[in-house]
């Protein structure tokens, strides 16, 4: 997703499409996107054809162009010891780093990434006029204390420990609500690191009393060696299959001492260890270390002491890495759950970096975040310098993603005011789900529908970040195109954009403009380029009153660019 926006592949079909797609390409034409082949189709024959806009072929020349309105200034600027390192690497790479974007950019990159929402209207309004120079590390630790980061940042440890009450994993439905609501209250209480782990390893209990016992639950197949690659996978970020025969041998034989049974209560299951010694007392770990059980000691206990300390550097970038993965939408260490020695991370001086502030912090995640945060690494613009297609890899630029399936639902709930549905494959989840509960919030992926199975929400089958899937499919083009949710739910925005239109004796083009400022603020938290505008009046003119029709295909059109659907 190169460009930041509007890279559709054109075809000749789409120009049955009708008016709402001749402004897209409008749109496109004005970000200097569009293929020669696509203005020749827009222009067309007869009176339609519309006027040439000033300095289209200069953009079209260097799309980039129209972006410098996004970017705040052309400095690059080492905000703390993150960048240094970044920038160091980048000389090597011989890669110019992208200048800091503008502050439209920024309050709606760090709303989706710490909260799964866009701001609201006021708050990109009250943002952009704010002249305060530390108001965007001000509205960090603001969202990092909200209620939305809470449920946003559970919702993304629930994909990682399968939290789903229905086949394959069958957590059942009261498994899956108190697993759910214990790993929110320890986002909540910013738990540390290590304390949220030790409870994990070595949880004991009922699946329906103890929530960290539904680690063991989740775990498919409850054999020894499902438990101990899904033990190197979470805490190490490694595959089991990556270690020497001998360390699988021992990791496994370390989680062969734990049974799940069954309770007189229908379908309770309770998690414990057997008390059996294990065969031998030494164990090789995956740092080559060893470690030794004595007959009487739970070996899971041993394990997670090794596990914890301070020089485990492994388990130290794990977590750096992975809260590094959920900002980025890429890692140091690419993909986060497979660390091996064929896939070295790109800045070893960073891990490093981060791991000496998660030790000084006692494993604070937070202050991790928010060091990330606050680095220009992160507030850089999404627009590479040069097309050499490293720069996302080594974060010379932003890199660019789709939304994830119920950030985009929860924005259209949040933006459209709209009411949805959800369904479940079997009868005993309950699939009501009241109006102020989001769909991050919702503690069970067995509770669905149509539009999050469209938009690949994750399986939780697994527990991998590949479990989740991004990437654009045909059918996902498809429901923003021609669906009829799509058309009902522009509609309904139409009345609520008209409210903010004075009406009376303001002249037209102040209501033109008065109507691109609301419909451009509420969906993209800025305001529209000059460029745009005047793609706008010459597509629906500029000596009469825009129709509700004509609000309705500004509004279509905006919803189909990747500046709304993608994190950027």
């Amino acid at each position: 997703m190169q460009n930041f926006i509007f890279k559709n592949r054109i075809k000749k079909e789409t120009n049955s499409f009708g008016l709402v797609w001749q402004l897209v390409f409008l749109a496109l034409l004005s970000c200097g996107t569009l293929s020669g082949f696509a203005q020749e189709q827009l222009a067309g024959p007869g009176p339609t054809k519309p006027k040439g806009i000033a300095g289209a072929n200069r953009l079209m020349e260097n799309p980039k162009l129209f972006w410098k309105f996004f970017e705040s200034d052309n400095r690059v600027q080492a905000r703390n010891t993150i960048d240094t390192i970044v920038a160091d690497g980048m000389k090597i790479k011989k890669l110019t780093p992208s200048p800091l974007c503008n502050d439209a950019v920024f309050i709606r990159r760090v709303y989706y990434d710490l909260t799964g929402f866009p701001p609201s209207f006021t708050d990109a309004y009250n943002f952009l006029r704010d002249t305060d120079k530390n108001k965007r590390a001000k509205l960090i630790d603001k969202l990092l204390d909200s209620k939305d980061y809470i449920d946003y940042r559970t919702m993304l440890w629930c994909d990682m420990l399968r939290v789903k009450s229905e086949f394959p994993i069958n957590l059942w439905p009261n498994g899956t609500m108190i697993y759910y609501r214990w790993l929110r209250d320890r986002v909540r209480l910013n738990t540390p690191w290590t304390d949220m782990c030790r409870e994990l390893i070595l949880a004991d209990g009922s699946n329906f009393r103890v929530g960290p016992s539904n680690f063991y639950r989740a775990v498919n197949p409850h054999t020894p060696e499902g438990i101990a690659d899904a033990v190197v996978r979470f805490f190490l970020g490694t595959r089991l299959t990556s270690l020497t025969s001998e360390q699988q041998k021992d990791m496994i034989a370390l989680f062969s001492r734990i049974t799940i049974k069954k309770s007189a209560e229908w379908k309770e299951e309770i998690t414990y260890w057997t008390r059996q010694p294990l065969d031998k007392k030494n164990f090789k770990m995956i740092d080559s270390s060893t470690i030794t059980v004595d007959p009487e000691q739970d070996p899971r206990e041993v394990f997670a002491n090794w596990l914890i300390r301070e020089d485990n550097h492994q388990f130290n970038y794990t977590i750096v890495n992975r809260l590094w993965y959920w900002l980025f939408g890429r890692g140091i260490v690419q993909e986060p759950d497979d660390f091996r020695k064929g896939n070295p991370p790109v800045y070893p001086e960073l891990f490093n970096f981060l791991e000496r502030e998660l030790l000084l912090t006692n494993y604070d995640m937070k202050h991790i975040t928010r060091l990330i945060l606050n680095s220009h690494t992160y507030q850089q613009s999404s627009i590479a310098r040069l097309d050499y297609g490293d720069e996302e890899k080594y974060f010379a630029s932003y890199p660019i993603r789709r939304h994830p399936a119920e950030i985009l639902q929860d924005t259209f709930i949040k933006i459209f005011d709209i009411k949805v549905t959800y369904k479940s494959e079997v009868p005993e989840p309950f699939t009501y789900i009241p109006d102020q509960i989001r769909t991050a919030a919702i503690s069970d992926s067995g509770i669905t529908n149509s539009f999050l199975e469209t938009f690949g929400r994750a399986s939780r089958d697994s527990g991998l970040m590949a479990d989740r899937n991004n990437k654009t499919s045909q059918s996902q083009q498809l429901f923003f195109l021609n669906s009829t949710e799509m058309n009902n739910w522009t509609k309904n925005l139409i009345a609520q954009i008209n409210n903010f239109i004075p009406s009376g004796k303001n002249d037209r083009a102040a209501k033109q403009d008065q109507l691109m400022n609301v419909v451009w603020m509420t969906l993209l938290s800025r305001l529209p380029t000059p460029p745009e505008r005047i793609v706008l009046r010459q597509t629906f003119g500029s000596n009469r009153d825009w129709t509700r029709e004509d609000v309705h295909d500004i509004i279509w059109a905006v919803v189909n660019t990747k500046e709304f659907l993608c994190q950027h």
